[in-house]
């Protein structure tokens, strides 16, 4: 509900009058209809009472609500993973390692697979260190949980998890939920990834606002990119295969050494755009 970097200015004023008068009456006609989840939520403050924000958090879509608490599962993982990463890039004992999968036995189970394709119902172990010592698995056979009533700790960060959710006001031992949707089992996650397939080339261009691949429209069209050697601007093209869940944005980060947000990449244009306008 905060104001955000990136948004137009009718959404940066309806979140700070709201931030400043705590009326949600008088700020749903503030928010622009494109902010219809902010104004679902407004609507069941109106409603339930301006305190009352469970209730108006339940007036949420339930796609919205699971959107929601699995997003916090993620942000608690990647921290997770960070820090562990931080402490060694090889296997440790009490690592965790999928050792068997199990199919799904209830509809239920079935539709938080759905809501999140990486909370799969395995079987884990902590890896020991005659595991380590005989090779049985490496780093990419580790994974982390998203936090959940059902999943296992890898004891190497144990205490990191729980430290880093009762921030949160969240124990970690205490994930069961009268409230279904916040009762979420929990699911596993590989740690790291091996890209498969990995291809790249150069492009030169002098219009930052062209496209730098083929869209679907123009490989409909049988449309060819327009190519300029001798280009101002340099551009990279990669193409990678992925396992589906995964996403290779934290290695485009770390070639370019740059934020790879929607607002960051935005403004990166703008500049751009800007420097061509001035010559």
């Amino acid at each position: 509900m905060r104001p955000r970097a990136g948004e137009t200015m009718e959404c940066i004023d309806a979140r700070k009058f709201w931030e400043n008068t705590k009326d949600p009456r008088k700020s749903i006609p503030k928010f622009p209809k494109q902010l219809f989840i902010e104004i679902s939520f407004l609507k069941g403050l109106a409603k339930s009472g301006a305190n009352n924000f469970l209730a108006a958090f339940q007036a949420l879509p339930r796609n919205s609500r699971t959107m929601y608490v699995h997003s916090y599962q993620s942000y608690v993982w990647n921290h997770m993973t960070s820090k562990r990463l931080e402490i060694s890039k090889k296997i440790l004992a009490g690592d965790l390692v999928i050792v068997e999968k199990l199919a799904g036995n209830s509809k239920d189970e079935e539709e938080e697979a759905d809501e999140d394709e990486d909370s799969r119902h395995v079987t884990v172990k902590h890896v020991t260190e005659e595991d380590i010592q005989q090779g049985t698995y490496t780093i990419f056979d580790v994974v982390m949980p998203l936090p959940g009533h059902s999943v296992q700790y890898p004891t190497t960060m144990r205490d990191a998890f729980k430290e880093f959710m009762l921030k949160d006001g969240i124990d970690m031992d205490g994930m069961v939920h009268k409230i279904k949707d916040f009762s979420l089992e929990g699911g596993y996650r590989l740690m790291l990834q091996k890209p498969k397939n990995l291809t790249w080339k150069f492009h030169r261009y002098d219009d930052p606002t062209i496209p730098l691949t083929r869209t679907d429209v123009m490989i409909l069209k049988g449309q060819q990119l327009t190519e300029n050697p001798q280009g101002k601007y340099l551009a990279l093209e990669m193409s990678v295969d992925l396992m589906k869940g995964s996403y290779a944005t934290m290695l485009f980060r770390e070639i370019f050494k740059t934020s790879t947000s929607t607002t960051a990449q935005s403004l990166r244009n703008e500049e751009f755009k800007a420097k061509d306008s001035k010559k």
